[in-house]
């Protein structure tokens, strides 16, 4: 199965969404096959747990998660530094999947500050649709109501701004309907956010048995799951994650 030349993923069932997903993982697996000069190969297969092409990072965690695995399994011994760089090239969030800690990021998403997130549940709700990224960072919300941070003006739980948001409810308003189901839900904390790009949107509460419950209330044409947050990720158990 490690014997093959070329990366390459295993055959299964495909849609457009989980496409983007493979393509991202065998441009990771190219790179860095480039970058050390392996002559390794290997064969991939990925199972999606969260909705695709929904704000997750899921693709670029997936690239994180090849280039940490593959620098052990190909023996390559690069260290942090050098898959942080790597990574980089891949995309903007790419590097703070391989860091593996929560972050405060900047620049290029290269300057990465760790931070500590309180372990709150939260709800993730998906609309069941999905918006185009490129028409999200070309479209004129966006492009004209960009809002400078600094790490100073982070809070935990309120005040998060996202830019992409305005210009995702104009695309799709049903986003806002979710936001505003969201904030009636109740022992809530804080205020309903969107995840990324969109267009699954989330809230947080301190107890599990009041996410589990908001998340029975969904409308029925809207699919959601609780989950507790973590700040650091499971690759980090990883024997091939220690640095």
């Amino acid at each position: 199965m490690w014997r093959l030349r070329e990366p390459r993923l295993t055959k299964g069932r495909s849609s457009a969404a989980s496409d983007v997903y493979k393509k991202r993982m065998l441009l990771s697996a190219n790179t860095l096959k480039k970058y050390s000069k392996t002559k390794a190969g290997v064969e991939m297969g990925v199972i999606k747990k969260i909705p695709s092409s929904s704000g997750h990072g899921g693709g670029s965690t997936n690239a994180a998660t090849v280039l940490i695995a593959l620098n052990d399994l190909w023996n390559l011994k690069l260290t942090q530094s050098e898959l942080l760089d790597i990574g980089q090239t891949l995309g903007a969030d790419v590097p703070v999947f391989v860091n593996g800690h929560s972050a405060w990021a900047e620049g290029k998403g290269d300057i990465l500050t760790p931070i500590n997130l309180p372990r709150f549940f939260y709800l993730v709700v998906s609309i069941n649709k999905h918006i185009s990224t490129q028409k999200i960072f070309t479209h004129k919300a966006l492009t004209m109501s960009p809002v400078q941070r600094k790490i100073s003006d982070f809070s935990l739980v309120s005040n998060p701004h996202n830019d992409c948001l305005d210009a995702a409810i104009e695309l799709e308003g049903e986003i806002q309907q979710a936001l505003n189901h969201l904030d009636s839900t109740e022992n809530h904390l804080g205020i309903a956010r969107m995840t990324g790009s969109g267009c699954c949107v989330f809230i947080a509460f301190e107890n599990k048995e009041d996410a589990v419950l908001a998340n029975e209330k969904l409308p029925t044409q809207w699919s959601g799951f609780v989950a507790q947050a973590i700040d650091r990720s499971p690759t980090n158990n990883w024997d091939v994650a220690k640095w």
